[in-house]
């Protein structure tokens, strides 16, 4: 009786295990098919399930590509590099002035003064155009250098000096020459270097113009219209009443930069002054290149 009654609780508790086997495959089955399953927990009856759907992604209120991004290569703007260059002294020299034997023989001392030569160059690039250029710049004036280092200035006074304006990706460099004589006067020259950063290369008075969308005319219109060019020929006709109207014309002008802070800086060639030249500095700036 009791070999029986235990054949029959283990053949009870066999079957119990495969029915419940059954039971397992066919839950799994049934959760690939919401709803096919009385009492399962799914994503849409149960928010604390996370919901994953197989095109957008973990619900976030935005549809995810359907496709992976691919690197791109970062826009580079050409100009960037050009903020790297800039203008800085390739020479700089200065020498006490001694006074020639005839300025003492007069009663004259200009022990206090110095001859000053600074010789600009463009820093910041290493090409074979941005050479040369800084190359015909200290050639122009090395010898100056080399004279003051002999001793062979007698009795004259230099002082050579510039100014940079990089506007945009052009380069205005002035060059202030003064030359006095220790018993005499002093005359000035200007000179002006120009260059483009963008095209990496020298340009020529006009060419630059162009840059800024003047030619020779054009611009001595402008300028000829500004109010300091006005005060100017007022100057002018005070120091001589036979000067009449003074219009400025595109071969008056000797060159010009254009500045981004004190505005246009140009030269015209006059019959009023000695050294034939007069320096103007106007609010008339024409704004950056456009890019």
């Amino acid at each position: 009786m009791k070999k029986a009654l235990f054949l029959f609780i283990a053949a009870f508790t066999a079957l119990a295990l495969l029915s419940g086997c059954a039971l397992t495959g066919n839950t799994s089955e049934s959760a690939e098919k919401p709803g096919s399953v009385s009492g399962a927990k799914t994503a849409a009856s149960d928010p604390t399930i996370p919901r994953t759907d197989p095109v957008t992604g973990p619900v976030t209120g935005t549809a995810a590509a359907t496709e992976p991004l691919t690197d791109t290569e970062p826009v580079v703007d050409p100009f960037d590099d050009v903020k790297e260059i800039t203008v800085a002294d390739q020479l700089a020299y200065s020498k006490k002035v001694v006074t020639a034997d005839y300025a003492k023989e007069m009663g004259m001392d200009f022990g206090d003064m110095e001859h000053v030569v600074t010789i600009p160059a463009l820093s910041g690039t290493d090409s074979e155009n941005a050479i040369a250029f800084n190359k015909k710049i200290l050639d122009k004036y090395s010898g100056i250098v080399e004279l003051l280092k002999s001793g062979g200035e007698e009795g004259s006074i230099f002082n050579i000096t510039y100014s940079a304006h990089v506007n945009g990706e052009s380069v205005a460099i002035l060059m202030t020459e003064s030359y006095g004589v220790q018993i005499g006067g002093v005359s000035t020259v200007y000179s002006f270097f120009y260059y483009d950063l963008h095209t990496d290369r020298e340009l020529s008075f006009e060419e630059y113009l162009a840059n800024f969308g003047y030619d020779r005319a054009s611009l001595a219109e402008t300028l000829g219209g500004s109010e300091e060019y006005a005060e100017y020929a007022e100057s002018v006709r005070q120091s001589d009443e036979s000067v009449g109207e003074l219009p400025l014309t595109g071969d008056d002008l000797l060159g010009c930069c254009f500045d981004t802070e004190s505005g246009t800086v140009f030269v015209i060639s006059t019959n009023y002054f000695m050294d034939d030249s007069f320096l103007i500095t106007t609010g008339v700036f024409c704004g950056e290149i456009s890019r």
